[in-house]
C-alpha cells in the first residue's frame, strides 16, 4: 500500500464532509410569516441551486399547507464552520416566506 494512500483517503473524507454540510435557521415573524436562512458549504460564486432547494424544502416543512416567497432569496458568500477543516466557503440564502394555510 502506498504511503500517501491513507492521507488521500483522509483528505477525501474531510473535504467530502465539508461539501455536504449545511445549516438551517427559521425565525417566526408572526401571522404565518417566517425568516428562513440556509447555508451550504460549496464554492463561493458558484451555483446556488442546491441551497435554493434546501430553502424551499425547509419552507415546505414549515408551511405544510403551502407557502409563497415574500422576498426573493438574498445570496451571500460566507465562511462556515466545518469541524476539523476549520471553515469552508459557503453559500447563504435568506428569504421571508408567508404560509398559505397550515403552519408547523
Amino acid at each position: 500500500m502506498s504511503r500517501s494512500l491513507p492521507w488521500l483517503l483522509l483528505a477525501a473524507a474531510v473535504l467530502g464532509g465539508c461539501a455536504s454540510q449545511r445549516r438551517v435557521d427559521v425565525q417566526p415573524l408572526g401571522d404565518g410569516r417566517y425568516a428562513v436562512e440556509v447555508a451550504r458549504c460549496g464554492a463561493p460564486g458558484g451555483d446556488d441551486a442546491q441551497a435554493r432547494a434546501d430553502l424551499e424544502r425547509v419552507a415546505g416543512k414549515t408551511c405544510p399547507g403551502g407557502f409563497r416567497l415574500a422576498s426573493e432569496p438574498a445570496r451571500r458568500d460566507v465562511l462556515m464552520a466545518a469541524g476539523i477543516m476549520g471553515e469552508c466557503p459557503a453559500i447563504r440564502l435568506e428569504a421571508r416566506i408567508e404560509c398559505e394555510g397550515e403552519t408547523r
